[in-house]
């Protein structure tokens, strides 16, 4: 690993080198991990423009990228709701599916959840979408890489032997339905879990049925349908979003023409409408 190079392109070095620089453990050590789970999702088809953002963009300025930061209230609900299920509706291959699976050890490890199911897409809807086997090679890469990312994929494959990681495909996830029209046996299975993570763009499109609300109608209002206590992990590249501050989006445009667009800006919105 090469912590200093300019530009780090190896998805399974760039993994050894995130969890080498994390937080021994609480509340920062999460927040870390859901952040690079948020930003892991630049990374599409956008490897170039992920790798220019990730070269320049210092800790300080990715913060001020972070325009809705949920992650307090995601904690707080967490260790209300310990040891439960939380279901993870992944998106891109590669680097951000590294990411998510260390989040989801983090989150078995500390005890947060006894069980992380992953939903993987059955076949690609889009080219760099998430599948099953993916999973499984990106374990079977971290293990050759090495240190601490082989560390990482030996207890993800403690986690899949006692049954703590699952993996689920659904062929709702590749169909043209918003997330209120949830077939009733994936209705069901959201509906049980203690937390849902839903991750990328095109999912937070479908949360908010691909529709242009106000930019500040609270997201816990726009979801309020879902079945579950919801956190959305999504960096901005089209142009729907809730949730902002009054005059943030004028104040953004102003400063930024492509701001909804260019993936450069990001939202951790939670909604716990459902949290009983």
């Amino acid at each position: 690993m090469f912590p200093d190079t300019k530009e780090q392109r190896c998805w399974f070095h760039k993994v050894g080198n995130v969890l080498a620089a994390l937080p021994e453990e609480g509340a920062g050590r999460f927040e870390a991990l859901l952040h690079a789970s948020l930003w892991g999702n630049r990374t599409d088809l956008s490897y170039m423009v992920a790798a220019h953002l990730g070269a320049t963009a210092s800790p300080d300025a990715e913060r001020a990228n972070l325009l809705v930061d949920d992650t307090g209230s995601v904690w707080r609900h967490l260790l209300r709701r310990s040891e439960g299920r939380i279901s993870l509706l992944a998106d891109n291959a590669g680097t951000e599916l590294l990411m998510d699976v260390a989040l989801a050890d983090f989150l078995l490890a500390s005890g947060l959840a006894a069980e992380v199911q992953f939903h993987l897409k059955p076949w690609p809807f889009y080219v760099s979408d998430a599948l099953p086997a993916d999973l499984v090679e990106g374990l079977d890469a971290l293990l050759a890489a090495g240190g601490a990312g082989a560390k990482l994929a030996r207890r993800m494959d403690g986690h899949l032997s006692a049954g703590a990681l699952t993996i689920s495909t659904h062929w709702f996830s590749t169909s043209s339905l918003f997330y209120y029209e949830l077939p009733d046996d994936l209705y069901a299975t959201l509906a049980a879990a203690d937390l849902v993570i839903v991750k990328g763009d095109a999912n937070y499109r479908r949360l908010l049925g691909d529709a242009h609300w106000p930019y500040t109608t609270p997201f816990a209002a726009a979801v309020g349908y879902f079945p579950a206590p919801v956190v959305s992990l999504r960096t901005l590249k089209s142009e729907v979003a809730v949730g902002l501050a009054p005059g943030q989006a004028e104040r953004l445009a102003a400063e930024d023409a492509d701001w909804l667009v260019n993936g450069r800006r990001g939202l951790i919105q939670f909604a716990a409408a459902h949290d009983g």
